[in-house]
């Protein structure tokens, strides 16, 4: 399988560069890796979930199964559930 990838310049704080050259020559991975591997860890953990990512989700399917006379659940859930002042939700 062949992967294409692009050439792009980035300009880094020189104590970023630094640190990220460093770490490179110790785990003994090339710098453009230790770039690739951040970005996509950073996509990866900053990336909004997908409606599919919810479907899958069995909490997710308890949405609305509950309601209380004063229409306030998702506010005072602490007060239905362990007493404590429903003033604190208001």
């Amino acid at each position: 399988m062949s992967v294409t990838a692009r050439r792009t310049q980035v300009y880094l704080p020189d104590d970023l560069h630094r640190r990220a050259f460093t770490y490179a020559k110790g785990k003994r991975l090339s710098f453009a890796a230790v770039i690739r591997v951040s970005l996509q860890d950073f996509l990866t953990r900053h990336q909004t979930p997908s409606k599919r990512a919810y479907d899958k989700d069995p909490l997710w399917k308890l949405l609305g199964a509950a309601r209380s006379a004063d229409g306030d659940l998702s506010r005072c859930h602490d007060y239905y559930l362990y007493g404590r002042p429903k003033a604190a939700c208001r």
